[in-house]
């Protein structure tokens, strides 16, 4: 027959099977009473009024006018006219020259050293090389 040692064994391994089980608890959500939503229930007799939400007139916005004045055409730069319009000139000469043309300068290299750019492209964008205040090169354009 069994032991002693056997039974007190078994007994134990019994016991920590119950254990465990109780401390898993109850996995479904339908019936858990630790749920800290209410549960659904509706009064009987009652009914909730639809509504409509209020309607609300957006005016017509129109957007900044962000074209070039009348008479002039905006041509996006390439790296060989932006090379020409600015390589040579002082970097306030070279923003000046760049807005006539309906171009944005942004400096990425200073005295060899490379700046911080963000890879947001901009077509209207020139990305240009400043050595001793004075652009050296165009870079890329975007």
């Amino acid at each position: 027959m069994f032991s002693t040692r056997r039974a007190a064994a078994i007994a134990l391994i019994a016991l920590t099977a119950v254990a465990g089980l109780a401390a898993c608890g109850d996995d479904d959500d339908t019936g858990s009473s630790s749920s800290t939503a209410p549960p659904e229930t509706e009064a009987p007799g009652t009914e909730v009024p639809e509504t409509e939400a209020p309607v609300t007139e957006v005016p017509d916005t129109e957007a900044p006018d962000t074209e070039a004045p009348e008479g002039s055409a905006v041509e996006e730069p390439t790296v060989e006219s932006a090379t020409d319009a600015l390589v040579g000139l002082s970097e306030a000469d070279a923003e000046a020259a760049a807005e006539e043309q309906g171009w944005t300068i942004r400096v990425i290299v200073r005295d060899g050293e490379d700046l911080p750019a963000t890879m947001g492209f901009r077509p209207e964008g020139v990305n240009v090389e400043v050595t001793d205040g004075e652009v050296t090169s165009v870079v890329s354009i975007g």
